[in-house]
């Protein structure tokens, strides 16, 4: 519909107080921005529940209540707008929208924006073709780092996903560190293509890159080869000290 209002997850997030709370809902693709503030009196589950996902994505805790199909349709009462994406603003309204225009636009000059693939023929992320395989990481290891201080994701596609260090990014992030530390310790593929991301803010994600993910099976095979060289490269210096020490 014409007077749609799209809204920016950046927006959402100046919005998680108790006297003005916003949540997002719904599936990647088809997120929906959410007014509760009225609401959280009169949730069954205390306001607490809520307030603990103000301005941010809600959709995990959400599903994992249960909520009957009765809730699901009363919820659309405090429906405000969509969340802002590529993929869910129609042509021509981005023009029409100075605030979304400026965060989700193309330019390279915005690290906001939202990314535009210009290879057709390729949908890995383009996070995920950042070259800084310097280690590599189990989910299991990842997700011992999910705290303020501490915090890992897991970035990319299948096939290609590789692990950030995003602690010293939380302070910086546009949309707040509560976003984030949503999916601290854990994989955030699907709720960072569900923003949208310009090139430019892939490219300095590059910086955050630590390594790349790998099955726990991978990880030994890395670590029986490391030691095996070790114990091969002492065997050969012992050997060549032996040998000068005769020679001698």
């Amino acid at each position: 519909m014409s007077g749609e209002r799209f809204i920016t997850s950046e927006e959402v997030a100046r919005h998680s107080k108790i006297e003005d709370c916003w949540i997002v809902l719904g599936e990647v693709g088809a997120k929906k921005v959410y007014d509760v503030t009225e609401f959280l009196s009169s949730h069954p589950g205390g306001e607490i529940v809520i307030l603990a996902c103000a301005g941010r994505d809600a959709e995990k805790e959400f599903a994992l209540a249960g909520h009957s199909q009765t809730a699901v349709v009363e919820r659309n009462k405090y429906l405000i707008g969509t969340l802002a994406t590529r993929a869910s603003i129609p042509a021509g309204q981005l023009a029409r929208s100075p605030e979304v225009k400026a965060v989700y636009s193309d330019s390279d000059d915005d690290t906001k924006g939202i990314r535009t693939n210009t290879n057709s023929s390729s949908s890995s992320s383009n996070i995920a073709d950042v070259d800084k395989s310097k280690a590599l990481y189990t989910a299991a290891e990842v997700a011992e780092h999910r705290s303020e201080t501490d915090c890992w994701i897991i970035l990319g596609k299948e096939g290609a996903k590789k692990v950030y260090d995003v602690s010293k990014f939380l302070v910086e992030h546009p949309g707040g560190d509560a976003i984030i530390m949503n999916d601290a310790g854990q994989d955030a593929e699907d709720e960072y293509q569900a923003v949208g991301h310009s090139r430019k803010a892939d490219r300095m994600m590059g910086k955050y890159c630590i390594g790349d993910l790998c099955s726990a099976e991978a990880s030994m095979t890395m670590k029986e080869t490391q030691t095996g060289r070790a114990v091969q490269s002492a065997t050969l210096g012992t050997s060549s000290q032996g040998e000068e020490q005769e020679h001698s």
